[in-house]
């Protein structure tokens, strides 16, 4: 293959020059020639070429084993492993899409962690990075904060509930009314006696229960 001899006389060895194309193992080889053509031996040294950024299944990570809503703010995250991570070695993690004040750090397989904040809706941001410097695209991943059951009574036979009232009525089956949250379970007790009921409030957020009793 045809070179060009480069005049390094009076400079600093640094030349740069581009790797052939394709990601992969590049080898250097190289040669020095004095004013009197006496030339070195033939040196070399390789790199390995990588412009691909890591790309993971999103599926792989997975927040608080995948569940919809949570409690705690207490958070576990799982990650990918092995060839699942594509070359990847570091991670960013935020709360933030934009990762201000995050700072990059060796990928762990599980991590944990705290919600801040009022509950919600609560999502976790994350890149992924290799060695060469390559940067993958944000993955994220969410979860309902929800610590506490907004439950209200409306009504008690046909009369408006309000707090703490009492309600008279000669209706030996009222019916009750009032708003939760879509699928929180309800169960009503009357006066510590055996009339239980349980049921599921609907899509809509609203709840009807009737009275069956029988004495």
């Amino acid at each position: 293959t045809e070179v060009d001899w480069i005049d390094l006389s009076g400079s600093i060895m640094n030349v740069e020059f581009v790797l052939t194309s394709g990601d992969g193992e590049k080898t250097v080889y190289l040669i020095v020639r004095d004013n009197a053509l006496n030339e070195s031996e033939v040196s070399s040294d390789s790199i390995i070429l990588d412009t691909t950024a890591p790309v993971l299944d999103s599926a792989d990570i997975i927040l608080n084993d995948n569940l919809l809503y949570t409690n705690s703010i207490e958070y576990t995250l799982y990650l990918p492993t092995g060839e699942r991570l594509d070359g990847a070695k570091y991670i960013l993690l935020s709360y933030e899409p934009n990762f201000i004040g995050s700072e990059w750090e060796e990928i762990a397989s599980i991590r944990s962690g705290e919600f801040t904040g009022a509950d919600g809706f609560k999502s976790i941001f994350m890149k992924f990075k290799d060695e060469a410097g390559n940067e993958s695209i944000i993955y994220s991943k969410s979860i309902v904060l929800d610590r506490v059951i907004n439950f209200s009574l409306s009504s008690v036979a046909d009369q408006i509930y309000t707090n703490q009232a009492v309600i008279r009525t000669i209706k030996k089956n009222p019916t009750f009314t009032g708003s939760s949250e879509a699928g929180v379970t309800v169960t009503m007790v009357i006066n510590s006696t055996p009339i239980i009921a349980t049921f599921q409030v609907l899509e809509s957020g609203a709840w009807v229960w009737a009275v069956s009793y029988t004495h």
